[in-house]
């Protein structure tokens, strides 16, 4: 199985879509959170990664809520 693992994107979306890309490689795919800047941003974060057609699961970090995660 492979997976691939990133964390603190910070609203980095040229790194995003590096990720959506490199997911077509990949089983599964793990965010350890961090996707925005202090609760600004998760919304278009979330719209980039949401393209990975592969099973993904996304942890909330200091950056952003389990709730603003979960809503985004």
């Amino acid at each position: 199985m492979r997976l691939l693992y990133f964390s603190d994107l910070h609203n980095a979306t040229t790194a995003a879509h590096d990720i959506v890309r490199d997911s077509a490689k990949v089983d599964v795919v793990v965010g350890a959170g961090d996707y925005c800047n202090m609760h600004r941003g998760l919304e278009g974060m979330i719209a980039i990664l949401g393209r990975i057609d592969r099973p993904c699961i996304l942890v909330a970090g200091n950056a952003e809520t389990t709730d603003e995660l979960r809503s985004a």
